[in-house]
């Protein structure tokens, strides 16, 4: 099984170097965010799965979902991707 980390930030990267003494791990230094809610945020550490598809313009959107839960983040994906070409409109 391959493993791989993801990492999902509004922000532009500002570093991203090895971290010392461990070729396996990374530190990543994400640019400062906006002032927002605190319902906006979420941390979450552990293994998902996901759908992914692109929108008309080409942009990828992927929802995360439980190992084995793919099957329902496929409602979650539509929507979204339908939001996304109302909200530039």
């Amino acid at each position: 099984m391959s493993h791989f980390h993801v990492s999902i930030v509004l922000q532009p990267v500002i570093s991203d170097e090895p971290l010392e003494g461990d070729d396996k791990h990374r530190v990543v230094k994400f640019d400062r965010t906006p002032n927002m809610s605190t319902y906006l945020l979420a941390m979450i550490v552990g293994e998902y799965d996901y759908v992914e598809d692109r929108d008309s313009d080409g942009v990828l959107v992927r929802v995360y979902t439980p190992v084995g839960k793919k099957e329902q983040g496929q409602f979650a994906l539509n929507v979204s991707s339908v939001c996304l070409i109302i909200s530039q409109s």
